[in-house]
């Protein structure tokens, strides 16, 4: 309970620091799944936190926090600190709770112009840290490397995509897990926005499959620097239930 409430007031406290205004709108790696391939510009620090609940099957899980800390060190590269959100799962009536691992990694824009034939293009390289809490923790480093696309088709469409790969750990057993994404997004009006996801895994692990997802959601623009989002997704697994939902919030503020 302490660890919770001082989670929450150094994230209120972050959250609550008043927007500035910049040439352009914020643009965050949440709600979707897909990361896009755009970094936080110079003289910025951006934050970007929420909440999801999941339920597969027998299993239902809360997760709160999903604190990510983008931090701009050139103009094209970024550092990333995801801290450890708190997670609480109900399996068959075994509850559990605790801490998840956390992590580090860096965002590299490679490329900025785009045309129809080439995307913007970044690549994101991170690793999870062993500081969560049973039964959430893994002993071992979870290196993984994103490839990040994106077409603005027009004023109002844009598309993007990521193609992963991750060296996972699954209660210690390390094994390749790779991933895809493609997400469509529309803007509605100036405040206003959409976007349609599909996204699927692929481990090399024995006994586990493959999984697909589909996820869409809303995001709203308070400010420049101040985003609200949320977002509802359904397995296509063959559980009769299994879905998430989600709630966020993003702010960028200047250092």
């Amino acid at each position: 309970m302490k660890k919770t409430f001082l989670f929450t007031s150094l994230l209120l406290s972050a959250l609550s620091i008043s927007s500035v205004t910049y040439a352009e709108s914020i643009v965050t790696d949440r709600p979707d799944f897909t990361e896009s391939p755009q970094s936080v510009p110079l003289g910025f620090i951006q934050l970007e936190a929420g909440y999801t609940f999941a339920d597969a099957g027998d299993t239902k899980e809360h997760t709160v926090g999903e604190l990510l800390i983008r931090m701009p060190v050139s103009q094209r590269i970024e550092a990333r600190l995801a801290l450890n959100s708190f997670a609480f799962s109900d399996a068959s009536g075994m509850k559990v709770s605790g801490l998840q691992d956390s992590s580090i990694g860096m965002k590299a824009e490679l490329i900025q112009m785009q045309n129809l034939l080439i995307p913007q293009t970044a690549i994101i390289v991170s690793t999870t840290l062993p500081t969560g809490e049973n039964p959430y923790r893994e002993e071992t480093l979870q290196p993984g490397m994103k490839l990040c696309l994106g077409w603005d088709i027009n004023e109002d469409w844009a598309l993007s995509s990521n193609l992963n790969y991750d060296r996972a750990s699954d209660s210690g057993t390390s094994f390749n897990e790779f991933s895809q994404s493609i997400s469509l997004s529309w803007g509605f009006s100036e405040y206003l926005g959409a976007y349609l996801e599909a996204f699927a895994f692929q481990p090399d692990l024995e006994g586990s499959d493959d999984t697909a997802y589909i996820n869409t959601g809303l995001t709203y623009l308070i400010t420049d620097d101040l985003q609200l989002d949320g977002r509802i997704g359904q397995g296509l697994n063959g559980l009769d239930t299994d879905y998430f939902v989600g709630i966020g919030v993003s702010n960028r503020f200047r250092i």
